[in-house]
């Protein structure tokens, strides 16, 4: 529960402070251009980007799991992220 709450607040963090952010920067643009599009679609990732982001978050749960002797609590958090994040994109 506390992972799916982290992540509804790091994508509203994200979508709403970063790409609406008031200053000009690449992510704006192209997900002002996302907003632009005649059809609805969610996902401006690729699959390059989204590997590597979920990469990193694996790389640092499997890491704190593993440093902290509670690797199982951390694969579960790992699993419950990727789904909210494979059901958001979906």
């Amino acid at each position: 529960l506390a992972t799916a709450t982290f992540w509804i607040i790091q994508e509203h963090v994200i979508h709403d402070k970063l790409l609406h952010s008031d200053e000009a920067w690449f992510g704006s643009d192209v997900h002002r251009w996302h907003h632009e599009l005649p059809y609805y679609h969610v996902s401006l990732d690729g699959l390059g980007l989204a590997t590597a982001w979920f990469g990193v978050v694996a790389g640092f749960l499997v890491g704190a799991g593993a440093l902290g002797s509670c690797l199982p609590q951390c694969l579960t958090s790992l699993a419950t992220y990727t789904l909210c994040g494979g059901i958001y994109e979906a």
